[in-house]
């Protein structure tokens, strides 16, 4: 569905909204945290056309119809809706009254699929007031309408708008088939031959999760799905016992551990 560039430098965000895609699962409301606000554009333009194309309609888009053609160049009237902070303000935000504006067009029924984009929703650029405007009309969309809110940091987000979306991270590094802890750029491996061999792989991930702003639950989720294929048919043991750490180590995760220790008796536990 998605092009060749996402599919490999963002592998696993793709499968994720493919898969709603396919399953008519997609959710009202998503968050695209990502530093590149250029592939965050390109992701939501993508979905449009998936959605709109009048060739391929939740397959591959065409390109070629007027409806991929027209949200391609930002001009689609009812498909894609790209809102930005108002130019002639001078605190660079989005003016509540084209919220309003935006509201009243939602209720209007239309054949497309409209997906409405914010590419910067910071707190600073998008303020609590057109975020209540929008609450419920993003947590009771109605039919055939997808909000994509992008931003940097789920940490600058209005509560309120994170508490009804979903998170997807877009990142290339932990999102591709590579993460780069070896020197040779291999797939990998977290089961170590000694305790020193795990403690140094442990500090090169913190290095690595550090240096690149990867939050430890999501290195967690790309290991758990990378290594899915790799291990459990050809190794059913190391698949039992690294999925076993995994469940323990999000167990830890999520009763607040520090991310340190989670990380060093991840490893820990892999000794073979």
């Amino acid at each position: 569905m998605f092009s060749d560039y996402l599919k490999r430098d963002y592998s696993i965000p793709v499968q994720f909204l493919e898969n709603a895609i396919k399953q008519s699962k997609l959710a009202n409301s998503y968050i695209l945290i990502s530093r590149n606000q250029e592939d965050s554009y390109l992701f939501a333009t993508e979905l449009a056309k998936i959605l709109n194309c009048q060739k391929n309609s939740f397959s591959k888009p065409c390109n070629e119809c007027l409806n991929c053609k027209w949200i391609e160049k930002n001009e689609h009237p009812h498909a894609f809706i790209k809102v930005t902070p108002d130019e002639k303000s001078k605190k660079g935000q989005v003016k509540v009254e084209e919220v309003r504006e935006l509201i009243n067009e939602l209720s209007k029924s239309t054949d497309c699929y409209r997906v409405v984009y914010f590419p910067d929703s910071d707190m600073n650029t998008l303020p609590a007031e057109c975020c209540n405007l929008m609450l419920k009309t993003v947590e009771e969309s109605p039919a055939k309408l997808i909000f994509i809110f992008g931003n940097k940091s789920k940490n600058n987000i209005l509560p309120t708008i994170l508490s009804r979306s979903q998170l997807i991270y877009l990142n290339k590094i932990i999102s591709g088939s590579i993460l780069p802890l070896n020197t040779d750029k291999t797939n990998i491996d977290l089961f170590s031959s000694s305790i020193s061999e795990s403690l140094d792989k442990a500090n090169l991930i913190k290095e690595t999760l550090e240096n690149n702003e990867i939050e430890l639950k999501e290195f967690l989720t790309t290991i758990a799905i990378e290594k899915y294929e790799d291990l459990k048919y050809s190794n059913q043991r190391s698949y039992s016992r690294l999925y076993r750490e995994l469940t323990k180590a999000q167990g830890k995760l999520k009763a607040f551990m520090q991310p340190r220790i989670v990380i060093e008796d991840l490893c820990l536990g892999l000794i073979t």
